[in-house]
């Protein structure tokens, strides 16, 4: 780089002789200083570079690793608030269960085996409630962590949202992130700036060849040996370097920096492996999701007829008040894992488009349009 620098000069000298008391000196000089060949200033400057976009790229990694934390907290909310709706409707069933068999048991229509499942059953929907209730609550502390305020109400998904396959094969979602994830992109611009490190401590091994201007002016009063006068000059030449010994300095720079890009490459490597095996998870996951999906909102509507079916048959005599209770418990077991089917499919559709470097706004506002209006 360029050097401009400058000196402003006051000196007064005392002399004890006859005629003179003493004398002095007043002026200025200028210098400058232009690099025409040095090695290590260019990759001095190139290296700064790759400095300044590697931190630009960790920001941007940064706010989309938030953006993905917030969303997943949410929907963990979301799966927790509804695993608790359910395990509500749950205990309200088999409370009415136990009241019915409470009745039924006084006239002698039922064993007492079968009232004392009932109240089983309601003890450990109880049970159940205070976990699940305490399960929402550590969930929305968690949200409420990263988003710095309380959250009023969320936003549920639509019953019927689009169940779309991710396109292209995992192959293709792989060669994505290798190109857009932030944190690749971010470990080889590391490698490049070591590299250009390494380049930049060897350049102090080889010479260097500068431009070199200065002007100065300087007021000199007599002496009691010369006399005064004022002088101005101007310098212009070039300055050639060459580097004999340094004690190994260089040497030891570049040894620093090449294992600096060793170690880059390194984590490279093992992001690659991790980036792979988290691509293909969520793309397994979306589509297990979507098959799980449409498989559980059969079964749903199948438990919903077995248990007004189950309800029926004891009217009639023929089914227990244990195979009702059984029947309630099958019915929203099938709702969990419907409601877990279905975030599953949200979570791991942010996680693929984490990876691949892609959590921007256009997804954002996709999976918003899949939460119901109005909340």
């Amino acid at each position: 780089m360029p050097y401009a620098g400058g000196e402003v000069t006051a000196k007064r000298y005392k002399q004890n002789t006859l005629d003179h008391d003493g004398y002095k000196i007043d002026g200025y000089a200028l210098q400058v200083e232009v690099p025409i060949i040095h090695y290590s200033h260019y990759k001095g400057y190139q290296q700064a570079k790759k400095n300044v976009e590697r931190l630009t790229l960790s920001r941007e990694d940064t706010a989309m690793q938030l953006a993905y934390d917030v969303a997943t907290a949410y929907f963990q909310v979301l799966l927790a608030q509804q695993d608790l709706e359910v395990a509500q409707a749950e205990n309200l069933a088999v409370t009415r269960l136990l009241e019915r068999a409470q009745a039924e048991f006084k006239v002698g229509r039922i064993i007492v085996t079968d009232l004392e499942e009932a109240r089983a059953r309601v003890d450990l929907s109880n049970a159940q409630l205070l976990a699940l209730a305490e399960t929402r609550e550590s969930r929305q502390e968690a949200l409420v962590e990263l988003i710095g305020k309380q959250v009023a109400s969320l936003a549920d998904l639509e019953q019927s949202f689009p169940l779309d396959k991710p396109e292209q094969d995992v192959a293709y979602w792989i060669q994505k992130a290798l190109v857009r994830n932030p944190m690749f992109r971010v470990l080889d611009v590391a490698a490049e700036a070591a590299q250009l490190g390494a380049d930049k401590a060897r350049g102090g091994l080889y010479p260097t060849l500068s431009l070199n201007a200065s002007h100065s002016v300087y007021n000199n009063t007599a002496s009691a040996t010369w006399l005064g006068a004022d002088t101005n000059t101007q310098v212009l030449g070039v300055t050639l370097s060459v580097p004999l010994f340094q004690g190994g300095r260089p040497e030891a720079q570049m040894r620093e920096a090449l294992s600096q890009k060793d170690e880059a490459q390194l984590k490279r490597e093992d992001l690659y492996r991790k980036i792979t095996r988290q691509v293909g998870d969520s793309y397994r996951g979306v589509l297990t999701a979507i098959a799980r999906v449409n498989a559980l909102k059969q079964a749903e509507k199948s438990a919903q007829t077995a248990l007004k079916t189950t309800q029926a048959g004891f009217t009639a005599g023929v089914r227990t008040m244990l195979d009702i209770l059984n029947a309630e418990r099958a019915l929203r077991d099938t709702q969990r894992h419907l409601n877990a089917a279905r975030i599953g499919y949200v979570l791991n559709t942010l996680a693929l488009h984490r990876a691949a470097g892609e959590l921007n706004g256009e997804l954002m506002q996709r999976i918003n349009s899949w939460l119901q209006k109005g909340v």
